[in-house]
């Protein structure tokens, strides 16, 4: 059939004119093109409901019909339209082009934290339909409620409201200057914004007049004891905040001079002292619920003052404020135990020093695995006042974990007792009563051969008869005195 220009060039007369609902008769593909740009809605509905694919089928320009049926599925029904026009052979609709105004967008004296808004127009000079995005370059700038790119699509004009986001702008000697992008199918356009947002100056003392905080840090140089209560009491913070700025310390502010050398030090006006963290990570045990007091110090070899503070994200970890002793900053923590036995929580403690020196802490805290007290099977025995009144102490019972569940008001009672006594068992007796009846007999055995054995016997010798009487009453404990009794 050849190249899709020739066949699209082929026939440009209609054989039988299209008719729009309206009445508008169409006898060629320009006249077609003009009736669906006048009636735009009623073309989307005869594109999406296959009048365009039957007419153009009927008149043998398949071609066409298989473009229309292409262009009814696209996902966006005017922009399946505009994708259909774009493929006839036509001179009488020009394509979209884009115009925008005004450009460049000025839009005048701002302060800091006011929030506003400006309409931009944006135009079709042309013909079709004109779809794209609008973005901003600068954070003060929006092109959306979300702050994200803004996607248009219109056919004549559209009007577009930027926002300006007054928290984000930043006072200074010159206009602050941003762009808007826009990038359509009928091309793309940079839109210059500018705006003017002048500075306050610094209200009070020796710092008065300052517009800059190079200008700040040159008065507080000259005058350090008289600006140190500026710096202090947190109102140069609070003067960088009126004029949108970041204030270079983070953190609270020191106490004194110390407060002076701290913003110096975060500018890096004045070298700051070497610190370090006395624990370079923290593991910690205890009770189920309980909370734990830590302390973890920043600590410098040099003998200037340290500042130092913490934060966390997690909710189970606390950092108190500071307590500053010369070189040495103590920060209290209180870390609060999971609530289930053996649970483990990991978190990270944030520490800024000196200069912006930055330390990162792991922290873990473990649930030791207490055991739970027994429990018999009748249950928990709640003891009431008059209980404990009459001397029965108190049962302290351990707290038990809220997730383990313990039916013990639904525990099965124990089974009863059976106080019958055992039938007699004579062999059992006989047989506890052995041991006995053996020691017995052995006594027995021992008398009878003392008895059956006779008087002792004299040995043979020179020793007289009163020596072995002596002598053998010596050996049974006899206590007999001379010249009392027998004498032998």
């Amino acid at each position: 059939m050849g190249s899709g220009a020739e066949a699209l060039a082929v026939q440009t007369n209609f054989l039988t004119p299209f008719v729009f609902p309206s009445g508008q008769s169409c006898r060629d593909f320009d006249e077609f093109a003009l009736g669906c740009q006048d009636q735009w809605e009623f073309a989307v509905d005869l594109l999406q409901s296959g009048f365009f694919q039957q007419f153009f089928s009927n008149m043998g320009r398949l071609d066409l019909a298989r473009f229309a049926q292409e262009s009814a599925g696209f996902p966006d029904r005017e922009r399946g339209l505009d994708q259909f026009l774009s493929r006839l052979p036509i001179k009488s609709v020009p394509p979209a082009k884009l115009s925008v105004r005004p450009t460049p967008l000025n839009l005048g004296t701002l302060q800091v934290g006011q929030e506003g808004h400006v309409d931009l127009i944006l135009e079709n000079t042309g013909g079709r339909l004109i779809f794209g995005t609008l973005a901003a370059s600068v954070p003060w700038l929006s092109v959306s409620d979300t702050g994200e790119q803004k996607v248009f699509q219109f056919r004549t004009t559209a009007t577009i409201k930027i926002g300006v986001k007054g928290l984000h702008l930043r006072a200074g000697m010159k206009p602050i200057e941003g762009d808007i992008f826009i990038d359509s199918n009928a091309g793309s356009i940079k839109v210059p914004v500018q705006a003017t947002v002048p500075i306050t100056p610094f209200p009070e003392g020796v710092l008065a007049g300052s517009l800059s905080p190079r200008e700040i840090a040159e008065k507080a140089r000259k005058h350090p004891r008289e600006a140190a209560v500026f710096f202090a009491s947190g109102l140069v913070h609070q003067w960088y905040a009126w004029n949108g700025w970041i204030y270079p310390v983070e953190g609270p502010p020191s106490n004194g001079l110390a407060a002076v050398q701290q913003f110096f030090e975060a500018l890096g006006l004045a070298k700051a002292p070497k610190v370090y963290v006395t624990e370079q990570q923290i593991e910690v045990k205890g009770a189920p619920g309980a909370v734990l007091k830590r302390t973890l110090q920043v600590r410098s070899d040099e003998a200037r003052p340290v500042f130092a503070h913490a934060t966390t994200t997690t909710s189970w970890l606390v950092a108190k404020p500071g307590i500053v002793q010369g070189n040495v900053v103590t920060l209290p923590l209180e870390i609060t135990v999971p609530s289930a036995p053996g649970a483990a929580e990991h978190g990270l403690l944030r520490i800024i020093s000196n200069g912006n020196q930055r330390f990162d802490v792991p922290i873990q805290v473990t649930a030791a695995s207490t055991g739970v007290l027994g429990v018999p099977a009748g249950g928990v025995k709640r003891r009431s006042k008059a209980d404990v009144g009459q001397g029965q102490q108190p049962i302290l019972v351990q707290p038990v974990d809220s997730n383990s569940r313990h039916d013990f008001d639904q525990a099965t009672p124990p089974p009863p007792i059976d106080l019958t006594p055992p039938p007699f068992d004579p062999i059992g007796l006989v047989l506890h009563l052995l041991p006995l009846l053996a020691l017995a007999f052995v006594f027995l055995a021992l008398l009878a051969r003392d008895v059956l054995s006779g008087p002792p016997r004299l040995p043979r010798g020179n020793t007289t008869t009163k020596d072995h009487v002596r002598r053998l009453a010596h050996d049974l404990n006899w206590t007999g005195q001379e010249g009392s009794g027998t004498k032998l």
